[in-house]
């Protein structure tokens, strides 16, 4: 004879519920465990199926297809890897851009004028993005930590070259009504490898703040204040209030200074300071300065001070009406 044990159905319900989530969990694991971890991402990190390749480390990025669309043959690498392949990857689009440019203003007639100051103001910004990404490269080609101050800087630079970008497209729809299709793709492309190179950048070799670092921040931010308020010849004291001065200079439009221009200060400035050299100091005295003041991206650490509001004042005439872009319009920029 048979016997027959008698279960509730509603165990066996739950002992089939359980047994469904046990083989969902082992078929999760197996499939995504060597994924969670992109700061040791690598191209044998996953199957190569279609139900996991939509996890990338390309997934950190604003752009994640255009960025699975870029990767190395060899596959995608560590979080640094990635970080260096793509800041390359950007120089050389900004160098081919800068190409590309030249050659439209080596033919200035195929243009409007409007149309050739916004083709200056791109080629002037890439050139900027250029310095930018090289400048960083250089830094992490070698290196998978930087100390606090220069990766906060090199933050900035990159985060600058998306702004380039932005800047160069905003002039060339101001005075262009159909830009060519090649300058467009070479923005639009541009502006994705960028935005990318900073995604990488700010996850592998910046790092927050701590309120410790903020608050010494902002006392040197009121010690710096304080030496501007002063302003006169105290600024030739040398280290004043913490504040390295690397030396001073006077404009004043009545000759009773170093200098007659703002420009002239400039040019005279030194290139490319480093942080601990201190600051070059222009004190600008009250006047009415007609120039144009561009600040070259290697005049770097250059303190300026004027007068006062309605003292020292800075003016121009470009605008829009004659062809000028809003870029280029500015009376200082930099």
């Amino acid at each position: 004879m048979q016997s027959y044990v008698s279960v509730h159905p509603h165990k066996i319900s739950m002992a089939i519920s359980k047994l469904y989530l046990r083989l969902f969990l082992v078929y999760f694991l197996s499939n995504f465990c060597n994924c969670a971890s992109f700061a040791s991402y690598s191209s044998s990190s996953c199957d190569s199926n279609e139900s996991s390749s939509s996890v990338t480390i390309c997934n950190l990025t604003p752009y994640p297809s255009f960025c699975d669309s870029q990767l190395p043959s060899q596959g995608q690498g560590d979080i640094h890897l990635m970080g260096r392949f793509f800041v390359d990857k950007s120089l050389s689009s900004s160098e081919t851009f800068l190409s590309l440019l030249s050659k439209y203003l080596t033919t200035p007639f195929r243009f409007s004028n409007s149309t050739i100051l916004a083709l200056q103001d791109c080629y002037l910004l890439g050139g900027i993005s250029k310095d930018f990404f090289s400048r960083t490269l250089k830094s992490i080609n070698s290196t998978n930590t930087l100390s606090s101050s220069e990766a906060e800087e090199l933050l900035i630079l990159l985060s600058a070259t998306v702004t380039c970008q932005d800047t160069c497209l905003n002039s060339l729809k101001e005075t262009t009504p159909n830009p060519t299709s090649d300058v467009l793709e070479y923005l639009s492309n541009g502006t994705k490898l960028y935005s990318i190179s900073l995604a990488f950048f700010k996850r592998g070799w910046w790092k927050p703040k701590r309120n410790t670092e903020r608050k010494l921040d902002t006392m040197w931010e009121q010690k710096l204040y304080e030496l501007i308020r002063r302003r006169g010849r105290e600024l030739l004291k040398v280290g004043a209030d913490d504040v390295v001065v690397n030396g001073t200079v006077v404009v004043n439009p009545d000759g009773y200074g170093d200098y007659k221009t703002i420009n002239d200060a400039v040019a005279a400035a030194p290139s490319n300071l480093q942080g601990n050299d201190g600051f070059f100091v222009i004190h600008v005295v009250g006047g009415v300065y007609e120039e144009y003041v561009s600040i070259p991206h290697d005049k770097r650490y250059l303190m300026m001070i004027g007068d006062g509001i309605n003292q020292t004042i800075i003016t121009g005439d470009h605008n829009k009406v004659d062809g000028w872009t809003t870029f280029s319009s500015a009376t200082f920029g930099n």
